[in-house]
């Protein structure tokens, strides 16, 4: 069974953050990219979007980079960054770190807080007007997705094949 927890308030904050986009690397710049992204993840480039239905079609992928603690290299990748459309206008943010939980500009309030079940994984769904945001670890990664004008089964079935 779905729970979908109303959300009450959403507070917005503002992070030092930085965003390194990658849909044009060179191919050589790529690779480096993809293996940095497998070691961060613990998961392939290829093999996660392989769990992602054809239904979604790929907008963009980049990283949320935070300020690194070595002081040759300014910014360094916390969070990637996969943003979808579907055919009917709907679109998902797919955020995943291995480290924590990804950021977010935002925090949700929300009172008395029921959690769900996708393959016997526990996931937190929130319901904002017409936006879920789902917070959930597994396999050592975490995940944040917020979706926008997807139905309720739409992301269910998001979820299950994330979640294979």
């Amino acid at each position: 069974m779905i729970n979908v927890n109303e959300v009450e308030n959403i507070m917005t904050t503002d992070m030092d953050v930085q965003f390194s986009h990658y849909d044009r690397l060179s191919e050589i710049e790529r690779e480096v990219m993809l293996k940095q992204f497998e070691t961060a993840t613990g998961i392939s480039y290829d093999d996660f979007i392989s769990k992602i239905s054809d239904a979604y079609v790929s907008k963009s992928f980049y990283s949320v980079d935070i300020p690194s603690n070595d002081a040759r290299i300014e910014y360094v990748p916390h969070d990637y960054v996969f943003e979808y459309q579907t055919e009917n206008g709907g679109e998902a943010r797919i955020a995943i770190c291995s480290a924590e939980e990804p950021l977010r500009d935002y925090f949700i309030k929300c009172d008395d807080k029921e959690q769900s079940e996708i393959n016997g994984i526990s996931v937190m769904i929130y319901g904002y007007q017409d936006i879920f945001i789902v917070e959930f670890s597994h396999e050592n990664i975490n995940y944040d997705i917020e979706t926008n004008n997807i139905t309720l089964e739409e992301l269910e079935e998001l979820l299950t094949a994330i979640l294979e």
